[in-house]
């Protein structure tokens, strides 16, 4: 069962592109969303357990195939648990889980995330991560990887994390990857590393028109470009 992980920093398009591939998956997507960056569902979005199990436990036929669970709770590791436990029982859906690094650390991750983690195939589902820095993350979401997606990153304990687990080569090509300014510069190419673990092959890909959208478009405007999939 794939378990992506995606690296980059602020406007680079990491959570943009996590979208793009699950929504690919042609299964059900559940965003954990703590930093509120997904406003595209406001019809599919929840902010409480009781909300996002009324739109999980509704009639299968009107289910939404996008559910974003906004917390508002300021300690993350147990709204991400609370969410968990409404997600439990179900199985076959995408679980991306955006700026990951609120529910763990190089150490920890919480109880639900360590399950998911290790064994994803109890639940059927694909888990997909974002974050900014490598080095931030659990070492078992590292570890347990099977597809990195990274763009550009200088940190040395962050070109170190990825030399571990997937080459010197990745992690030259990583930092030797072009920079996307904030906000974006005319011209400016958001291009990424994809590593696949089992194979160990690795690309860069520059096809940004594939797959970029930019989060602050209005909703019918970004509505027609996330259907391109």
């Amino acid at each position: 069962m794939r378990a992506d992980i995606y690296f980059g920093r602020r406007q680079y398009g990491k959570s943009t592109l996590a979208m793009h591939n699950a929504l690919r998956s042609r299964r059900g997507v559940i965003v954990y969303d703590p930093a509120w960056c997904f406003q595209h569902w406001p019809e599919s979005t929840a902010h409480n357990v009781a909300r996002l199990s009324e739109i999980l436990n509704g009639d299968e036929d009107e289910r939404p195939h996008v559910i974003v669970y906004q917390p508002v709770g300021d300690d993350q590791p147990e709204e991400f648990e609370a969410m968990f436990s409404v997600l439990e029982s179900k199985s076959h859906y995408v679980l991306l889980v955006d700026e990951c690094h609120w529910v763990q650390n190089p150490m920890w991750a919480t109880a639900s995330l360590r399950r998911l983690v290790r064994k994803p195939t109890q639940y059927d589902a694909i888990l997909m991560q974002t974050c900014h820095a490598p080095a931030d993350t659990w070492s078992r979401t590292r570890s347990l990887a099977t597809d990195w997606y990274m763009f550009k990153l200088t940190r040395t304990a962050d070109l170190k994390a990825i030399e571990a687990e997937c080459g010197q080569d990745v992690a030259i090509a990583v930092a030797d990857l072009p920079p996307v300014h904030t906000p974006p510069q005319p011209g400016e190419r958001r291009v990424y590393i994809h590593y696949q673990v089992d194979s160990a092959e690795w690309e860069r890909v520059d096809n940004q028109e594939a797959w970029y959208v930019d989060l602050s478009l209005p909703k019918e405007a970004r509505e027609t470009e996330l259907a391109l999939v």
